[in-house]
C-alpha cells in the first residue's frame, strides 16, 4: 500500500512510471520477524548452543521468511525455515488427519508449529557446517546445497594449489568464493548472487536484533504431548477437563477468549476452524485425539502444568509429555562419549581441507558407533541427534561431487611442489588465512 501510494505521488509530480524503482530496507521487516519470534527464540538459542553453534543459526528463519510458518516457496520448500518436503519426512515432520468426532476430518500439517521444525532446521546446519568443515559455510549450504559448497571448494584448491599443503582452511576458501573467486564458482554451480549474499543476511538479521533482549514472560511455556496408547478423547472432553484450572494455566502467547481459541492458537499446525461468538468447541472443530492417525504419532501442545491438572480430576490419558521451558535442550554431559569427541575432532580437521579417503574411513566408523549408541539408548534426545547429523553428513560424503572434490585434492599432492609454486606465483599470492 505505500508502495503504491508513493508511485502515484511521484507520477502525479510528472516523473514517468518507467524511471521509477522503489526498493525497501529489511529493517522493518527483520523486527517484525523478531516480534514473530518471540515466543520460540529463547528455545533457538538453547538449541544453537547444544548444537555447537553460533547465534548466526537462530537467523535461518529470518532470512527464509522473516518467520512466516506458512508460507510455501515455488519449489515447495515448507515452514519458516523453509524445509523441502523429503526433508521434513527425514524428520518425521509429518502432514495427516485426524477425524472428527461427528464424521469427517481435519488436517494436520505440523511444520506449521515453530516447536515441530525448530530441531530439523538448526541440526541440518550442524549436519551440513560438519559436511564441509565449518559452520559459515554450513549456514550457506542451508541454501545453497553441500554439493555448492564442495565444487566451491574444489574451485579454490585450482586457483590456489598451494593451499593442500598450507594451513589454509576452508573459511578462506569460503570467504574467497563470495569474493574474488565468485565468477569462477557461479560458472561450474548454482552458487549464485543470492547463495553469495545469503550469510550476509543472517548476519544482518542478527546484528539488526543484537539490542533486543529475550522477555521471559514472552517465551511459549508449553508441552507437547501424545494421547497414550489405546485412548481416545474428544478435544471437548479434554477442554472441559482443563475447565476448573485452566484459566490457572499459563497459556503463554495464546490470548483468545476461550479454551479452544487458545488451544488452536498453541497449535496452529492443527487446521482447526476459527469459532467466533461461542463459548464451546465447534463440531467441526471437535477433533478425536489418539497416539497416532494414519501410523503416525498425533503430536500437539498444551499449557505448561496440563498434565498435572487433568490428572489430578482424574484423567490420565496422556503418554509422552515433552515440557519446554530452560531445560529442554539441556545436555546431560554424562551422556557425552568418546565417539561423540572423535567426531567432533574430525570436524575440526576437516576444516583444515581434511576432505581425505582417511577421514572418509573414520566418518564411516564413527557413523557405525553412533548408530549402535542410538539404538542402546532409544529414549535419549542426545543420542538420537548425534546419530541423525552423522547420517546426514555421511550422506554427503558418499556424493560424485565429493568425491570430485577428494580426487582434486589428491592429484594436487602428487604434483611437485615447485611446480605448483610456479603456476601459483603466476596467477597471484596465495591469500593470507583470515582467521
Amino acid at each position: 500500500t505505500a508502495t503504491t501510494e508513493l508511485r502515484r505521488s511521484l507520477q502525479a509530480r510528472g516523473i514517468p512510471r518507467s524511471e521509477i524503482v522503489i526498493r525497501w530496507g529489511y529493517a522493518d521487516n527483520t523486527l517484525e520477524s523478531r516480534e514473530r519470534d518471540a515466543p520460540f527464540i529463547a528455545y533457538e538459542v538453547q538449541l544453537a548452543r547444544r548444537l555447537g553453534l553460533s547465534l548466526l543459526a537462530t537467523e535461518i528463519g529470518t532470512v527464509e521468511t522473516f518467520n512466516q510458518d506458512w508460507l510455501v516457496s515455488s519449489a515447495g520448500a515448507r515452514s519458516r525455515y523453509q524445509m523441502m518436503p523429503d526433508i521434513l519426512e527425514l524428520f518425521n515432520v509429518e502432514r495427516y488427519n485426524v477425524p472428527l468426532a461427528s464424521g469427517g476430518t481435519v488436517q494436520v500439517a505440523e511444520e506449521l508449529h515453530p516447536l515441530l521444525s525448530m530441531e530439523p532446521a538448526l541440526m541440518l546446519v550442524r549436519a551440513y557446517s560438519n559436511a564441509v568443515g565449518h559452520e559459515l559455510p554450513g549456514v550457506s549450504a542451508y541454501h545453497t546445497g553441500v554439493a555448492n559448497i564442495h565444487k566451491l571448494y574444489r574451485e579454490y584448491l585450482k586457483a590456489h594449489p598451494l593451499a593442500v599443503r598450507s594451513e589454509q582452511h576452508v573459511s578462506d576458501a569460503y570467504m574467497w568464493g563470495v569474493t574474488d573467486g565468485f565468477e569462477q564458482v557461479d560458472a561450474v554451480s548454482s552458487f549464485g548472487p543470492h547463495s553469495r549474499i545469503y550469510v550476509l543476511k543472517a548476519y544482518g538479521a542478527l546484528r539488526a536484533t543484537e539490542a533486543q533482549l529475550i522477555d521471559p514472560s514472552e517465551t511459549a511455556r508449553v508441552e507437547r504431548v501424545q494421547i497414550a496408547e489405546g485412548e481416545r478423547i474428544t478435544l471437548e472432553r479434554l477442554l472441559e477437563a482443563l475447565e476448573p484450572v485452566e484459566r490457572r494455566l499459563n497459556w503463554s502467547y495464546a490470548d483468545g477468549e476461550t479454551a479452544y481459541q487458545r488451544f488452536r492458537q498453541l497449535n496452529p499446525h492443527i487446521k482447526l476452524p476459527m469459532a467466533p461468538g461461542t463459548s464451546g468447541v465447534p463440531a467441526n472443530g471437535n477433533i478425536v485425539l489418539t497416539a497416532e492417525a494414519g501410523g503416525d504419532p498425533v503430536r500437539f501442545f498444551l499449557p505448561a502444568g496440563a498434565d498435572a491438572a487433568l490428572k489430578r480430576v482424574g484423567l490420565d490419558v496422556l503418554g509422552t509429555v515433552t515440557p519446554f521451558n530452560d531445560e529442554t535442550f539441556a545436555v546431560d554431559r554424562n551422556e557425552i562419549t568418546p565417539t561423540d569427541r572423535e567426531y567432533e575432532a574430525l570436524v575440526e580437521d576437516i576444516g583444515e581441507f581434511g576432505f581425505t579417503r582417511g577421514n572418509k574411513a573414520r566418518l564411516e566408523r564413527l557413523y557405525s558407533q553412533m548408530r549402535a549408541l542410538a539404538r542402546q539408548n532409544p529414549d535419549s534426545r542426545y543420542r538420537q541427534t548425534q546419530a541423525k547429523i552423522i547420517g546426514i553428513h555421511r550422506t554427503f560424503w558418499r556424493t560424485s561431487t565429493f568425491e570430485s572434490l577428494l580426487q582434486t585434492r589428491e592429484n594436487l599432492l602428487t604434483i611437485n611442489p615447485m611446480d605448483l609454486r610456479n603456476d601459483s606465483l603466476a596467477s597471484g599470492p596465495l591469500p593470507a588465512p583470515i582467521y
